[in-house]
């Protein structure tokens, strides 16, 4: 059988003339931040709504997260299922992504720098009472099934604070004015 050489030189002249990266039909910056931008807003509706196994649309199977205060840092996405399955588990939580810096750093990787608000809603012999965390995450992504997903996770808690606790705590009375 008797191969030509006539495609495999077209494909090299191309290269050649137009530069490997014309040649291939790369996403634009713009359609990788968009992307970038899904991905990290699933991420808040998948742990509030406990739907875990929605996170491999979300990150590698190889995914690194150095989470804040969690001294086994997660080092596939089974661990890191684990994590969130155990650090969110009976709680009723809202968490709110803020401002979002993304960098295209090349076509088959982003850099994701981000703020979040995390609100835990206190349930039992809590109700009442909300916690919230103020938290920054840097996140490395690539494509991987079409998808831009988080290879690397770095999460810092800035703050954390309870705000009131209505269920233990009566509201503050205040002496009414009077009237003259």
């Amino acid at each position: 059988m008797r191969f030509s050489t006539f495609p495999l030189l077209s494909i090299l002249s191309l290269f050649l003339h137009n530069g490997i990266s014309n040649a291939i039909d790369f996403p634009s910056s713009t359609e990788i931040i968009a992307s970038v931008k899904q991905t990290l807003a699933l991420w808040s509706i998948v742990v509030d709504s406990k739907n875990y196994p929605v996170l491999s649309q979300i990150f590698t199977s190889d995914v690194f997260a150095d989470v804040a205060a969690n001294e086994q840092n997660p080092r596939n996405l089974a661990q890191l299922t684990t994590f969130y399955e155990a650090s969110f588990a009976g709680a009723i939580t809202l968490h709110e992504d803020s401002t979002q810096y993304i960098e295209v750093l090349s076509p088959t990787n982003a850099k994701a720098t981000h703020y979040d608000e995390a609100v835990y809603f206190g349930q039992g012999n809590l109700t009442g009472q909300v916690l919230t965390f103020y938290e920054s995450y840097v996140d490395f992504l690539r494509p991987e099934e079409g998808v831009w997903k988080i290879y690397n996770r770095t999460l810092t808690i800035v703050t954390g604070n309870p705000i009131g606790n209505r269920a233990v705590q009566p509201p503050v009375q205040t002496a009414s004015p009077t009237m003259t």
